[in-house]
């Protein structure tokens, strides 16, 4: 299974944004914290009905639930 191209784009945007906020040691950090979620996310559905529709819906409700949580 592949990435969907215009989902590569956007995950290689982010990782660039924060990368310029960050030193090295903190986006790797950054990257192991908010990959275990994705990962327990992605563990949970059984694999003949795993596919990158589930990948974006987590990211996305993630990244809206994150926004929300540090713009406070």
């Amino acid at each position: 299974m592949t990435m969907p191209a215009a989902e590569s784009e956007r995950i290689r945007g982010y990782l660039i944004g924060q990368a310029a906020k960050l030193t090295i040691p903190e986006l790797v950090e950054k990257v192991r914290t908010d990959s275990a979620a994705l990962k327990a996310a992605g563990e949970s559905v059984p694999g003949n009905q795993f596919t990158w529709r589930y990948v974006s819906r987590f990211t996305n409700a993630c990244c809206k639930r994150r926004a929300t949580s540090t713009s406070t």
